[in-house]
């Protein structure tokens, strides 16, 4: 089956309303081990765009349908569920953080304020105007059940996601393969309230999904197409900083005031990071700008992002992107770092690569498990004195684009 570029957007835009998976074109999970409760976890990121010059209002009981085709071209059929049936044939939830649009995150604010009443609030939260847009951001679940895989799409629980999903949606018997995925969107309410409903349906374009089963020599590697990534935590039990009463207590009074006090907590670096081996005949590049998001998996078994904040966005240079020889590895080391907070709890945030960083709050003294996913969509805009230019064009290798999701490693926090 031939890769498909999610940049090349095919999504169907009748009328100026544009569905699409903003996702690279070719997605890896690793399919999770037979045991139970095992599963892999991903968000997708499906946005809608209203380039017309009238608003319309999504309906939180419209259906977005996952479809999937097999590689030799059979669509499935996927069966609609309940969330209380969808509790059933998985017990746990994923939890969710950073990784929202902006843009679509900053117009969702100008709508909320802008609400005049509680009943205009309800209705209002689904408006799109013209050249805005929204996201939804369904949850894909793999995992095992009667000693057979099984795709489930749910809806999200995430803060950040403008519209949830009311149903869920199952595909069964699934095997280690190469997949196509889009999504199909049917409203029957698109005016404003108490008008005459009118039918809309959208079409995002085709994405691979590749389903992948993980080396027993290593799990923490996911290889796809060649390329093989691997989640590196050298050390597996990693020491808390060292702290003293008197910066505890100040600590405690930072809370409580509710201001800052000039007595940094103590930190420590610690190493968790990523190796990508070319395992082709073709030199590639491969981005470290924005590209990797931790996730953990927590002790009682909830996946989540962290949080994402950012003082000063920067662009990307050349030196993010590394050059990998065939069959030779790059690997890299974000800057982690692993810090006090309040009543004996720890932080742990992970640069991003763009001015920014992720944390994870409230840590303790226990095990967890953690994983990237690397996830390079298309071009990269970089600023010269000439204006802006795609900083890709300057290499002469290719610069690798999909997401690939690794499978978990464990890690414990220990007292020094």
């Amino acid at each position: 089956m031939t890769s498909v570029d999610a940049l090349d957007n095919n999504a169907f835009e009748p009328n100026g309303i544009c569905l699409s998976i903003r996702e690279p074109g070719s997605i890896a999970l690793p399919i999770p081990p037979k045991q139970a409760e095992a599963n892999t976890s991903i968000l997708i990121e499906v946005s809608v765009s209203n380039h017309t010059t009238t608003s319309f209002y999504l309906n939180p009981n419209d259906k977005l349908i996952p479809e999937l085709v097999t590689s030799n071209g059979q669509a499935l059929s996927a069966k609609n569920i309940d969330e209380q049936e969808s509790q059933v044939h998985l017990k746990h939830h994923s939890s969710q953080g950073w990784g929202f649009n902006l843009t679509f995150w900053l117009s969702y604010l100008t709508r909320f304020f802008r609400q005049k009443s509680t009943q205009e609030l309800a209705f209002q939260n689904w408006l799109i105007n013209p050249e805005e847009g929204a996201v939804i951001y369904p949850t894909i679940k793999l995992y095992w059940q009667d000693k057979q895989l099984n795709f489930l799409l749910i809806k999200t629980e995430c803060f950040y996601s403008f519209f949830k999903l009311e149903k869920s949606w199952l595909f069964e018997r699934l095997e280690p393969q190469i997949y196509q995925l889009r999504f199909r969107y049917e409203s029957f309410r698109d005016n404003k309230p108490n008008s005459e409903p009118k039918t809309l349906q959208l079409t995002t374009q085709l994405v691979n999904l590749s389903l992948i089963e993980t080396r027993e020599m290593s799990d923490a590697a996911l290889e796809v197409d060649g390329i093989r990534f691997e989640t590196l935590i050298p050390e597996s039990e990693l020491p808390i900083p060292t702290v003293s009463e008197k910066q505890k207590v100040l600590n405690n009074l930072r809370f409580f005031l509710r201001r800052p006090l000039h007595s940094p907590l103590p930190f420590t670096k610690v190493q968790i990071g990523m190796r990508i081996t070319n395992n082709t005949s073709e030199p590639l590049r491969f981005s470290f700008y924005n590209t990797l998001i931790p996730e953990f998996l927590e002790a009682n078994g909830q996946i989540q992002r962290g949080s994402y904040l950012s003082n000063l966005l920067k662009g990307p240079i050349e030196s993010d992107f590394s050059l990998c020889d065939p069959f030779k590895s790059v690997t890299f080391f974000p800057q982690v770092i692993l810090s006090w907070q309040r009543n004996g709890q720890f932080l742990i945030k992970f640069s991003t690569g763009d001015g920014g960083y992720c944390f994870f709050k409230g840590l303790n003294l226990e095990t967890y498990q953690l994983r990237f996913s690397y996830k390079k969509l298309g071009f990269s805009l970089s600023k010269t004195t000439q204006g802006w230019e795609l900083i890709e064009k300057r290499f002469s290798e290719r610069v690798w684009t999909g997401r690939a999701d690794t499978p978990f490693i464990k890690f414990r926090l220990v007292a020094p």
